[in-house]
């Protein structure tokens, strides 16, 4: 298996080639992500709202996916300053801010088992 982020294929392939791909990707127990991979995945990397990464079996299909995209967690109110001080770190100790990576989708495809 290989890992190829989405950015990569949409820069090698047309448009209407890399949705024909992605939409060989099933996923009956959670229709949203498949209607994410679908339908958003391509506009969300065009507009830098999400990075996503295809993991591609040995077969050329879709196994898994995963997007991430940058977020802001607001620690402003934690009540602990134990908390506030293993959040912020060094050199932070007045922000109420913290940047951090936000795992937004994760899906593995129907046609494989968590074996494959």
């Amino acid at each position: 298996m290989i890992l190829l982020p989405l950015i990569d294929i949409l820069e090698q392939y047309s448009i209407q080639e890399v949705e024909n791909k992605l939409s060989t990707f099933f996923c009956a127990k959670n229709r949203d992500i498949e209607d994410f991979l679908h339908t958003k995945a391509v506009a969300y990397e065009k507009a830098a709202n999400a990075k996503t990464y295809l993991i591609i079996h040995d077969t050329d299909e879709i196994a898994a996916f995963f997007s991430i995209a940058l977020g802001i967690v607001d620690i402003k109110d934690l009540q602990s300053t134990t908390q506030c001080k293993k959040i912020r770190g060094y050199g932070r100790t007045k922000a109420e801010y913290i940047p951090c990576y936000l795992l937004g989708q994760v899906g593995r495809n129907d046609c494989f088992s968590k074996n494959d």
